[in-house]
């Protein structure tokens, strides 16, 4: 299981319902010691609201078989809440422990489109997902300096790595789309497919509660 890591925003929002725990239940317990005896169904709600869940993503390169090294992150108010390990050759990522709320899925992969999916529901009482094993989020080849958009500098900087092998190269390693091993006529063509195409327009989804759980923004 690929776990995630916590930020500085999760562990406050964390704080405040522990909080709000401790005032509930401190009181309760004062009640009790006067004879009185705390609600069983109270607890329970209680620890249901607390109770961390796990969100599962499915992504993928495209024009890749080997999807690993994707960054996948939750965001709330456009800050990080979660940052998961990159994706393995599966393009599977697993977020442990997210604390139930509404957040913007992430992805970021070198060579690729910025990818969103927005809105995303993470509901107690089950795992939340986005993507399937069949029909995975699509990262956009073409984005080779990663400024959301394939253009007319993502070409030129093929053009001059054209025919180049990308063996100890790791700087521009990701030129070489299909993973072939040298940049070539094949991430030329996949480049130009996706001429003009970015982030906002066509990487940006939102949640639907239905596979593959995620649509057109």
């Amino acid at each position: 299981m690929r776990g995630a890591t916590r930020t500085a925003g999760h562990w406050a929002r964390a704080a405040v319902l522990s909080l709000a725990f401790l005032l509930i239940f401190g009181f309760s317990g004062g009640a009790a010691e006067q004879g009185e005896t705390a609600s069983t169904d109270t607890v329970e709600i209680w620890f249901e609201v607390l109770a961390p869940i796990d969100v599962v993503v499915y992504a993928a390169l495209e024009t890749r078989t080997d999807h690993s090294g994707i960054e996948a992150h939750l965001l709330k108010d456009d800050e990080v809440e979660y940052s998961a390990e990159p994706t393995g050759s599966d393009g599977r990522v697993e977020f442990a422990g997210v604390i139930a709320g509404e957040y913007t899925l992430s992805l970021n992969a070198a060579g690729f489109l910025a990818t969103a999916v927005l809105d995303v529901p993470v509901i107690q009482g089950a795992q939340s997902q986005v993507g399937t094993e069949v029909q995975p989020v699509l990262l956009v080849a073409g984005d080779l300096n990663h400024n959301d958009r394939i253009g007319l500098m993502d070409l030129t900087l093929l053009r001059q790595r054209y025919d180049q092998e990308v063996e100890g190269h790791e700087d521009w390693a990701h030129y070489d789309l299909n993973q072939s091993g040298r940049v070539g006529l094949m991430d030329l063509t996949i480049l130009r497919q996706n001429y003009d195409k970015n982030t906002d327009d066509d990487a940006t989804y939102n949640y639907e509660d239905s596979e593959p759980f995620f649509g057109d923004e």
